[in-house]
């Protein structure tokens, strides 16, 4: 039998009724503590999404992208720490590298040299160099390999607000021996920072290599 419909009433108000709504489709029937608790619930999810889009937005991510570049300046100096690796057999763990980091082009890029400690400094133990730069609202990271390759690697936003990460955008050079495919780097204070270089092999088989380093004097 069709339920009658008085024309002149306005809408009820089930917010305090703990009968169900016979006109309702939301997931939780719309009593009234439910319809409470699921109005809530979604104001809550509203808001989380809505932080989310806000902090990763592009404008919002420049700030952090100059904030990172004048993180990096901050390192201008020699560094030396011990290598460890997620791959002992590799024979890299416990070895000493020595990194040195300096501006250059009137402050626009910063010059990053890496070799093992004790290497004679002759043109087959310089090592590897990275240049950071500022490309408008990116930063970037392009890598010199001694593999004969140049990676080039962007900032990318990191679970840790206080790590810069660099993500791999394209490569040029030779592969036959592998490549770098990411970098992060974390500030933990004025004389300690550490870095993790992600390098692939032939095979697409990783290592991931952390430095622990200690500012030194020149």
């Amino acid at each position: 039998m069709a339920r009658a419909v008085n024309a002149g009433a306005g809408p009820r108000d089930y917010s305090s009724d703990t009968r169900k709504n016979p006109d309702c489709v939301l997931p939780t029937g719309c009593t009234g503590p439910d319809l409470k608790a699921y109005r809530m619930q979604l104001l809550r999810s509203t808001i989380a999404v809505a932080t989310i889009v806000l902090l990763f937005t592009p404008a919002a991510y420049a700030g952090d992208v100059a904030n990172f570049y004048a993180t990096l300046k901050t390192l201008d100096g020699i560094w030396q720490g011990v290598v460890t690796t997620d791959s002992p057999q590799s024979g890299f763990d416990g070895k000493t590298i020595r990194v040195k980091l300096r501006l250059t082009s009137s402050g626009h890029a910063i010059v990053h040299e890496m070799r093992e400690a004790g290497a004679p400094e002759t043109p087959d133990h310089l090592g590897d160099i990275t240049i950071f730069y500022l490309d408008g609202d990116h930063l970037m990271a392009e890598h010199f390999c001694d593999a004969d390759n140049r990676p080039l690697m962007e900032a990318v936003p990191s679970p840790d607000p206080e790590t810069i990460k660099f993500d791999l955008i394209s490569i040029n050079g030779n592969l036959q021996f592998g490549y770098i495919h990411d970098a992060a780097f974390k500030v933990i204070a004025p004389d300690h920072h550490t870095e993790n270089w992600t390098y692939i092999f032939p095979g697409n088989k990783s290592i991931q290599v952390h430095f622990d380093l200690q500012r030194v004097n020149p």
